[in-house]
C-alpha cells in the first residue's frame, strides 16, 4: 500500500464547477489541509486549483506525492493550470522539477 511522507491519506469527491468550464469531470481532493481540483484528460492530471490552509506542514508535499504515484501509474503528466502566483510557481519549478507547458501551464512528465 503507497503511504506518503506523513502517511495522510487522498479523499476525493465529485465537483461542480460554479460555471461552466469546458465539458470535464472534475474532482476535489483532500490531502491533509491541502484542497483542489482536478480532472484527467487522455495524457494528464491537470490541476485546477490548489489550497494549503496551513503552510509549512509539509501536507503539499504529500499531495504532491499523491499525484506523482498516480502520474508513474498510469504514465501520464501532471499539470498546474493556469498559474497566476509567480512564488508558487518558481516553487514547482525549482523545488519539484516542473517544467513551462504552453503560456501559463507547468508540466512535469511521468510518460
Amino acid at each position: 500500500m503507497f503511504k506518503t511522507t506523513h502517511n495522510l491519506p487522498f479523499l476525493t469527491r465529485p465537483w461542480k464547477a460554479p460555471f461552466k468550464i469546458g465539458d470535464e469531470t472534475y474532482i476535489q481532493f483532500k490531502v491533509g489541509t491541502v484542497t483542489g481540483v482536478y480532472f484527467t484528460d487522455t495524457q494528464n492530471y491537470n490541476i485546477l486549483a490548489v489550497v494549503n490552509d496551513k503552510e509549512g506542514n509539509g501536507h503539499f508535499s504529500d499531495t504532491l506525492e499523491w499525484f506523482e504515484q498516480s502520474c508513474r501509474r498510469d504514465k501520464m503528466g501532471l499539470v498546474f493550470l493556469e498559474l497566476i502566483n509567480n512564488d508558487f510557481e518558481k516553487h514547482l519549478i525549482e523545488k519539484h522539477g516542473f517544467k513551462r507547458h504552453r503560456k501559463v501551464d507547468l508540466i512535469k512528465n511521468f510518460t
